[in-house]
């Protein structure tokens, strides 16, 4: 495995749609990009379609058949098998080649005339193939029930690492999937056609968006100087850029729309024309590149202040033995993870 030391990481849980023993590696999908476990270690019983919690960073030197892969981060440190998230399974294609196959409540993003797009809580992107178009009243923001399955990412699906094989309406589904709608400004390139987009106030972090993810085709000069962008995403795992999580639905608001979002913006921040006047100067100096280290530093502060209270007030939960028994009684897991989470922020 690799060693932490002082890289940026990430808890995230995700499924094995990947193993490959000849070469002594694995893929995880983690919903915020496909994660590589390698070398897979002796001992270890990793299948297609296990869950795993593991910790990420970036790879930034990926070798070529990660790349070609699509493979933005790997594993460090520990590995721990856990419960699956969603309904999961494997078959074996066409190809003869082992996928996993997921049941998940999907929401139907922008519907473009070659493309749409859904977003799944857990596993981010959903392709949707026209054939559903045909047969159903698709419209964006719906709730669906969707029988996914594990793909290479490519021009024709979208990008995406999920294609839907069955769609289905359902009065059981939740309406809280774990999506929000929030508002941000453009931040820059995490690769070609792949926009990173800053988000305001109590949704901080960063998202990632492709074309076939806005409502609209938007030319370039529009999207780098847009004052606010609309967007449907997953709950921000971390507030840092390097694990910007997937959109399934964004746009540019106009008139008197962007005029609304400018009032809601200043009731999340207070301060709405520094946030824009902000993202505008970033634009300008070509926010390609990450151009304040300090920002960055005091986000990773706030960060490190907010996971100290968390720790003060778990802390004082778990020192009542009813509640600390019950929990590890409860879920073993959840017990384990606490614990742990509790003796990284010893403070």
């Amino acid at each position: 495995m690799l060693g932490a030391g002082d890289q940026e990481t990430i808890q995230v849980d995700g499924v094995v749609v990947l193993v490959d023993e000849e070469s002594n590696f694995a893929y995880l999908d983690a919903g915020l990009g496909r994660v590589l476990l390698s070398p897979v270690m002796d001992g270890d019983d990793i299948k297609v379609s296990d869950w795993f919690s593991v910790t990420a960073t970036p790879y930034r030197d990926a070798a070529p058949i990660h790349k070609k892969n699509f493979c933005r981060y790997a594993v460090v440190g520990r590995v721990k098998k856990i419960k699956e998230k969603l309904p999961t399974g494997s078959r074996i294609d066409r190809d003869n080649l082992e996928v996993v196959r997921i049941q998940t409540p999907v929401m139907i993003g922008a519907i473009r005339e070659d493309t749409t797009v859904a977003l799944s809580e857990h596993i981010g992107r959903v392709f949707i193939d026209k054939k559903f178009r045909k047969k159903m009243d698709l419209k964006s923001k719906m709730i669906l029930d969707a029988s996914v399955q594990s793909c290479d990412p490519s021009d024709k699906n979208a990008f995406c690492f999920w294609s839907a094989k069955a769609l289905a309406t359902s009065d059981e589904l939740k309406t809280d999937l774990g999506i929000r709608e929030c508002l941000g400004r453009f931040s820059g390139f995490m690769d070609k056609n792949l926009c990173l987009i800053e988000l305001f106030g109590e949704n901080e972090g960063f998202v990632c968006a492709r074309p076939p993810d806005f409502a609209h085709a938007i030319p370039m000069k529009k999207l780098k100087e847009a004052e606010i962008i609309v967007v449907c995403a997953n709950q921000s795992i971390s507030p840092l850029r390097s694990f910007p999580v997937s959109a399934g639905y964004a746009y540019v608001p106009e008139g008197d729309e962007l005029e609304s979002m400018k009032k809601r913006l200043e009731t999340l921040t207070g301060d709405t024309n520094s946030m824009i006047d902000q993202g505008s100067e970033h634009t300008r100096n070509d926010a390609i590149q990450v151009n304040d280290e300090n920002r960055l530093e005091q986000k990773a502060d706030a960060s490190i202040q907010s996971k100290c209270i968390h720790s003060d007030l778990i802390r004082k939960l778990m020192s009542v033995d009813e509640v600390k028994s019950q929990l590890q009684h409860d879920d073993p897991e959840l017990y384990e993870r606490v614990v742990e989470f509790l003796g990284v922020n010893n403070v």
